[in-house]
């Protein structure tokens, strides 16, 4: 069934409980797409859905007039079940002209709505019982006060006050083969003294607080929001204290709201790599997965930079791996050459559990059935163990060689912070005469007792020095 107007919600939700249209209080939201509005202007309908509470609830008909929403004197009624909003009639206007600015009545009209959502009424319709706790504890924390949970059930949500001589209460319960919680009964008025109130608010969740700090990355995720951020603003928008610990939990909880979950992340690769190799002639993409269908290996490289590196480029590649920021730390492997004016030209990427022997061959491998063979081609890599018996396994006509960036960053480590020791291994790296090169590691063995020479020995003058490099 398409919902287009309010007589199609009211119609679904009256055949679901086989009562009167006049009878249900429906709290809707007015949407209409710029395109769906240009296109269908002259019609005398616009879309409508059901609200949740952290979406605009619409105003009856007296918000229409710009009058101050006053408190319905049912909720004060003393568990009446009769609706507030027997009476009400819902309409829909249509929106305003797209290129004028907004009216005064408009913009009073938006002030109202966003004042009615920390209103709550008996009647009110929440998609979920979540959702119901969620607009409870911002309304509580809004309005300075708490409430304890005193029964809840699949189909059945009762709070009251924590003070247990205050007769604050609410009731809501599931409606009947739907999903959707209704508001019983409600008593909306507090007995119990401000005492009992606490800064460190107890509806203050990480889940809530990451609900109401989910706008801050509504523009991009890669916005500087620190737990600290928050930790402020909870203070000076909601009047409530919280930790660290607790700052630091919501802003995750709203990362997983902007981003989505890191386990539901896993499902995008499939259908990104069908789209990467239908729109992108010659892209080759693997994904590895075990026994249980559980996410292992991935590899991608894209047509055009193959095509590019069998035309143009050197037959020099250099690998390298780093780590990434996440919940399953998984690791990226990276495929990298130097096009004619040295620039950087990406070749091919992947994504492993760690640095391992199974990864990199699976890795290397998979770039092989990319690449094809490359007559006289060199590997530039770190020392790591499991790249070095991967090369020899996968690629074992081509030649491999130490990055001398590492190895200087090690004799660092290693032998101090001494730009002299520097400046001479990296002159003798890059000698090309045979003789030079011995002439600068007699210097270098002068240091250090012999040390750093041992040690540029133990690695291999072929893996690092220009002069023995067979490639």
């Amino acid at each position: 069934m398409e919902i287009v107007d309010n007589e199609d919600v009211a119609s679904c939700v009256c055949d679901s409980l086989a009562v009167q249209p006049n009878k249900i209080p429906l709290y809707i939201n007015l949407e209409c797409s710029l395109s769906r509005f240009v296109n269908e202007s002259n019609q005398d309908h616009i879309p409508v859905a059901l609200s949740s509470p952290y979406e605009p609830l619409v105003a009856n008909s007296r918000l229409d007039n710009g009058d101050d929403i006053e408190e319905d004197e049912h909720l004060n009624s003393n568990w009446d079940n009769e609706s507030p909003m027997d009476d009400v009639e819902i309409e829909t206007k249509q929106p305003m002209n797209v290129e004028s600015a907004p009216s005064s009545s408009y913009r009073s009209k938006r002030r109202h709505i966003e004042d009615y959502e920390n209103v709550l009424v008996v009647g009110q319709l929440y998609p979920s019982k979540k959702s119901l706790k969620q607009h409870l504890g911002m309304v509580a924390m809004r309005k300075n006060y708490e409430f304890k949970v005193k029964r809840s059930t699949s189909d059945w949500f009762e709070v009251g006050c924590v003070d247990p001589s205050c007769k604050w209460c609410l009731r809501a319960t599931k409606l009947q083969d739907l999903a959707y919680f209704e508001v019983r009964n409600f008593y909306n008025e507090h007995s119990c003294s401000l005492d009992i109130i606490h800064r460190d608010h107890r509806q203050a969740t990480s889940s809530l607080i990451g609900q109401f700090v989910n706008s801050k990355f509504e523009g991009g995720t890669s916005r500087i929001y620190k737990p600290r951020d928050i930790i402020d603003d909870a203070c000076v928008q909601l009047g409530v204290n919280i930790g660290y610990n607790k700052a630091w939990r919501a802003r995750e909880v709203a990362l997983e709201i902007a981003r989505g979950s890191l386990e539901e992340s896993f499902t995008i690769p499939p259908k990104y790599c069908a789209m990467l190799e239908r729109k992108n002639q010659g892209t080759i993409t693997h994904i590895e997965t075990d026994e249980q269908n559980h996410f292992l290996y991935f590899f991608m490289a894209i047509g055009a930079s193959l095509k590019g590196f069998r035309d143009s480029m050197r037959p020099v590649i250099a690998i390298d791996d780093t780590f990434l920021k996440g919940k399953y730390f998984e690791t990226i492997l990276v495929v990298a050459c130097q096009d004619g004016e040295n620039q950087i030209y990406p070749l091919a990427f992947g994504v492993v559990d760690s640095e391992n022997d199974a990864s990199w061959s699976w890795f290397l491998t998979k770039l092989k059935g990319a690449i094809g063979n490359v007559e006289n081609l060199v590997f530039i890599s770190d020392r790591h163990g499991s790249i070095a018996k991967a090369v020899d396994c996968v690629f074992p006509e081509a030649h491999h060689g130490a990055c001398i960036f590492h190895i200087a960053n090690n004799l660092q480590v290693k032998f101090g912070k001494k730009m002299k020791i520097l400046k001479l291994y990296n002159t003798t790296a890059k000698k090309y005469q045979v003789f030079e090169f011995y002439t600068l590691m007699e210097d270098i063995r002068k240091i250090k007792d012999g040390e750093i020479c041992k040690y540029l020995e133990d690695i291999g003058y072929h893996k690092w020095a220009r002069a023995h490099f067979m490639g």
